[in-house]
C-alpha cells in the first residue's frame, strides 16, 4: 500500500496556472512596476488603432511621487508626429484606465522595429498574380530612378526603402 504523503503523489493533482507562473512573472512586475504592467495589459483598449504601431516601454515617476509620470512609448518609424498629436488623448485614456492621474506626458522613441499586424487573410490566386506584376513594375521604376547612383550600397538601400513605401 502506498503512503498518501509520498513525494510521488504530490504533483498529480491539478494546480492553477496563475500559481505556477506567479514566480516567473512577479520579478518582472516588480521591476517594471504595477502601473506599467496594467497599462501594457490594457494597451489595445487605451491606444485604439495606434496599438498596432506603438507600445508602452517605460514609465518614470517624479521623486517621491506616484502621480504625473512620464510614459515612454516605442513607436514605429515615421509615426512620431501622429502619436504626438494624440498624446493628450492617450494621457487622458491612460489616467481613466488607471483610475488616477498616473501620466501627465509622453516621451516618444521611434525604435519599434516592425509594426504589429493582424494575420493576413488567405486571398484568391488572381490577386497574387496582379500583385506580382505590380511589384515587378514598381521594382523596374525604382531601378530606373536609382540608375544614376554609383554607390551600390546606397542604391540597394534606396530600392529597399522604395519597396517598403509602395
Amino acid at each position: 500500500m502506498k503512503n498518501p504523503k509520498s513525494p510521488y503523489r504530490k504533483g498529480r493533482h491539478l494546480r492553477k496556472l496563475s500559481g505556477l507562473t506567479e514566480g516567473l512573472i512577479a520579478p518582472a512586475m516588480r521591476k517594471r512596476g504595477l502601473v506599467l504592467t496594467k497599462i501594457i495589459a490594457g494597451w489595445p483598449d487605451i491606444a485604439g488603432d495606434a496599438h498596432q504601431w506603438c507600445l508602452p516601454s517605460d514609465i518614470t515617476f517624479p521623486a517621491n511621487s506616484r502621480i504625473d509620470a512620464t510614459l515612454t512609448l516605442s513607436v514605429a518609424s515615421g509615426r512620431g508626429p501622429q502619436i504626438q498629436m494624440m498624446s493628450q488623448e492617450i494621457c487622458k485614456r491612460v489616467n481613466s484606465f488607471c483610475g488616477f492621474a498616473a501620466v501627465s506626458r509622453l516621451r516618444i522613441r521611434q525604435d519599434l522595429q516592425s509594426p504589429r499586424s493582424l494575420p493576413a487573410r488567405r486571398q484568391a490566386a488572381p490577386m497574387f498574380e496582379e500583385k506580382g506584376k505590380a511589384d515587378k513594375l514598381a521594382l523596374a521604376r525604382l531601378e530606373k530612378a536609382t540608375a544614376n547612383i554609383k554607390n551600390p550600397e546606397l542604391r540597394a538601400a534606396l530600392i529597399r526603402l522604395g519597396r517598403t513605401i509602395n
